[in-house]
């Protein structure tokens, strides 16, 4: 049994090696050897993290592809360990992650609740958008942290209806009732208009 894994780890390395070794990027007849959903099968997430010293080599565009597929599988496995071997990977062979790439390393410390990890990162980024804001302060309310979720709020550039909907959502969920009714008058004076979560959350408030 031993022998056969360690076989088939061999041959799916030979096969990474392979596709990396071809000059071309991605394309449906060049595309990533494995989907995230292989990859999130037994043993082959950590399989593919293992190889990532072969991405040193090739083109930018598709060590791109090779990162967001192994990240998007680490999301969705909640594999902290192997999405830090990643980005620790990204960090020491020089690549400068885009701005999606650091919103899923974003997604995956904030849903794995390693929130050091994502301060860390957050502060690092060259660049953030909504979905860096939306991330960090959906991840605060859900872990407990609405002071911090709602200083975060207060400080975003331009909150857009998630911003509001989380922050209206997590001080409802928390009983402060009042602070939820008052931040919902202020996204009624924003750019901002509320929408049917937003007025969900306040009628679960006022139903309370």
């Amino acid at each position: 049994m031993i022998l056969r894994l360690h076989a088939a780890g061999i041959r799916r390395a030979s096969f990474f090696s392979r596709w990396l070794s071809v000059s071309s990027p991605p394309s449906p007849e060049n595309e990533f050897p494995w989907t995230s959903g292989a990859l999130c099968e037994d043993r082959r997430l950590r399989e593919a993290v293992e190889c990532l010293h072969l991405v040193e080599v090739v083109c930018v565009r598709k060590r791109f592809h090779v990162y967001d597929r192994l990240l998007e599988a680490c999301v969705e496995l909640r594999a902290p360990s192997e999405g830090k071997l990643v980005h620790n990977h990204m960090r020491k062979s020089g690549f400068v992650p885009s701005l999606f790439l650091n919103n899923r390393l974003l997604d995956l410390y904030v849903k794995s609740g390693c929130l050091d990890d994502a301060w860390q990162l957050f502060e690092e980024m060259p660049q953030r958008d909504c979905c860096s804001w939306n991330t960090m302060i959906s991840g605060h309310v859900n872990h407990g942290s609405l002071v911090v979720a709602c200083r975060m709020f207060e400080e975003m550039p331009e909150p857009n209806p998630v911003s509001w909907a989380v922050v209206i959502g997590g001080c409802v969920r928390n009983s402060l009732f009042s602070k939820a009714f008052l931040l919902f008058r202020q996204m009624g004076l924003s750019d901002s208009r509320p929408d049917s979560v937003v007025y969900t959350e306040v009628l679960r408030g006022a139903a309370a």
